[in-house]
């Protein structure tokens, strides 16, 4: 069996908000992406069986993380004061990507959580910026090429999100969509 080591480079990890690239990140982190709560609850009957719900929107936390001289925190704190203007109406289109890989977030459903504290000190200190994300595209991948299968069921699911996400319906091919999906469970299955 083959072994194939991946690669992962800090540097390669981009965040922008409005297409302009985040720049400045603090040496100890870029960006962490969390779920801001589990996705699936259960219910259990008295005979020991269980029920899950599952809740597919619960949105996202993306937290930048700047150093407190970044010109992005310039840029970042004038969306802001757009955002106060302009409420929850304010599309913000946000993206992080390692290219070094392939975990990548998208959404357009983008609200600031709050602005980071300021603190004057000896030392460089940290800008956490927070947004909430709510549907995002969110692949969450690996530093090592995928599957070929895993490719295409991940490029699928983006642009149906996507065309979602500007108004547009697939419907018309949702029977074959749905087709090759099974397709493709089939063949993961398989595989396992």
């Amino acid at each position: 069996m083959t072994r194939v080591v991946g690669n992962y480079t800090p540097s390669a990890v981009e965040v922008s908000l409005f297409g302009i690239q985040a720049e400045g990140f603090s040496p100890d982190s870029t960006v962490k992406v969390t779920r801001d709560s589990v996705s699936v609850t259960l219910q259990r009957a008295t005979d020991g069986t269980a029920t899950a719900r599952l809740d597919r929107f619960v949105p996202y936390k993306v937290s930048v993380f700047l150093q407190n001289s970044s010109p992005t925190n310039s840029w970042f704190h004038l969306i802001y004061k757009m955002y106060e203007t302009y409420g929850a109406d304010f599309k913000m289109p946000l993206m992080v990507q390692d290219k070094s890989g392939d975990t990548r977030l998208f959404g357009t459903d983008v609200f600031f959580e709050k602005v980071p504290d300021t603190d004057f000190g000896n030392t460089m200190g940290t800008s956490e910026w927070v947004f909430l994300v709510v549907s995002p595209s969110f692949t969450k991948g690996g530093n090592v090429d995928p599957n070929e299968i895993i490719e295409t069921l991940q490029m699928l699911d983006g642009a149906i999100r996507v065309a979602g996400m500007f108004g547009i319906s697939l419907s018309g091919f949702e029977s074959k969509i749905s087709e090759f999906g099974s397709d493709a469970v089939s063949k993961l299955k398989e595989m396992f």
